[in-house]
């Protein structure tokens, strides 16, 4: 159990940092690691060391918090890695679609000098920027700190290792990978979400019966499904974004009154045919995905079919908010 759940922590990492939170700074570290003349190891040193120590704290943080949480929200191991494997389905939707670029809205550390010190800072700085791509990882350190304390630590290593690795190889030959890695995001974008993807669907096979697991969370990922419809679809209203508006009016009627979920989804399939025409292919996917997701299924093909549709509808506030 240890050496898989260390492998998988390991691999969360590498996902975290080819993520779109993470991986588009490669290009300009390394730039800034191939201009100096001298103290090169020193600096990409300093820069890995620090996002590892930087990742490392949030996971012990979330070990705590799992610790502090399991009196709260009891749950099984299985019902645990069944809710954690849709979490990171959810995630690889977003990393592959427009919502991820979301995350260009966090504010960008200002790029100096970069010596020793200033790449520990940078380090620092940039394991802030990754947090979002790494709640999945987080969040599951965070059950089976709860579950299973004493292999949380190597986990938490384990992934902060993951995440800095890329960096740290990187930087040994930057001079080199700098000019090749620009055009790189998208494809590292895939390959992130691909991992992620892959640990949620192999996390919910090991659950043992991912039939009786995903009966018993999909209250709740339903709820969260709608939540988070019902944010996206909001924020998209408030730019004027039309089919946004009628989805939104009938999402909200779905959640007073479950018998107009059918005539919500008929309103969202609509919407999403709208924007098919206007040429906006992610919205449309988006709000297909969102009326899909009240078809009937077997509880484990629901289970990840909420989980994608809920990773798509950041995509609606994403068209709506950037340009």
């Amino acid at each position: 159990m240890e050496v898989a759940w260390v492998a998988a922590m390991l691999l969360a990492g590498l996902a975290t940092a080819l993520s779109p939170c993470l991986f588009p700074i490669m290009p300009a570290y390394l730039a800034a690691v191939a201009r100096r003349s001298g103290g090169w190891a020193r600096t990409v040193s300093a820069f890995s060391l620090s996002l590892a120590a930087g990742l490392t704290a949030y996971a012990a943080l979330a070990a705590l918090a799992g610790r502090g949480a399991v009196a709260l929200i009891p749950m099984s191991p299985q019902d645990a890695a069944a809710l954690l494997s849709a979490i990171m389905i959810a995630l690889s939707a977003v990393q592959v679609t427009p919502g991820g670029r979301l995350g260009a809205l966090i504010p960008k550390p200002k790029r100096g000098r970069l010596d020793v010190a200033g790449a520990a800072t940078a380090g620092l700085s940039f394991a802030l920027l990754a947090a979002p791509c790494a709640s999945g990882p987080l969040l599951a350190l965070a059950a089976v700190a709860a579950l299973e304390p004493g292999i949380a630590l190597a986990g938490a290593l384990a992934f902060a290792a993951g995440a800095a690795a890329p960096f740290a190889l990187a930087g040994a030959a930057a001079g080199k990978l700098s000019r090749r890695l620009r055009g790189a995001g998208r494809w590292s974008g895939v390959a992130s979400a691909a991992i992620l993807a892959g640990a949620g669907a192999a996390g919910l096979l090991s659950t043992g019966d991912p039939v009786a697991s995903a009966v018993r969370i999909l209250p709740l990922a339903r709820a969260a499904a709608t939540a988070a419809w019902v944010a996206a679809l909001l924020a998209a209203s408030a730019k004027g974004v039309k089919p946004a508006i009628l989805a939104a009016c009938f999402e909200v009627a779905a959640v007073a009154a479950p018998q107009l979920a059918a005539a919500a989804s008929a309103a969202e399939a609509a919407a999403a045919a709208y924007l098919l025409l206007r040429g906006r292919r992610w919205g449309a996917a988006a709000l297909a995905a969102c009326a899909a997701r009240r078809l009937p299924a077997q509880p484990a093909i629901e289970l990840v079919l909420l989980a994608a549709s809920t990773g798509l509808a950041p995509t609606i506030a994403a068209e709506a908010i950037l340009p």
